[in-house]
């Protein structure tokens, strides 16, 4: 993960937006980023499977 997804998730502690939100809001419409890798992991439900991964972690975290 990037640096730019690490300030993302960070900022995600901070907002009440989801991290797909806050990465649809940070990305220039019809941008290099936005066209081809986010957009492709978007579509394949990528972003579905990693927040169900952190929030498995964060139950266990938690003690839940």
């Amino acid at each position: 993960m990037s640096g730019y997804h690490v300030g993302l998730v960070h900022d995600t502690t901070k907002d009440e937006r989801s991290f797909d939100e806050l990465c649809r809001h940070s990305q220039a419409p019809g941008g290099h980023q936005r066209a081809a890798l986010v957009e492709e992991l978007r579509a394949r439900g990528t972003f579905t499977y990693y927040a169900e991964a952190l929030d498995k972690i964060m139950r266990r975290v938690e003690g839940r």
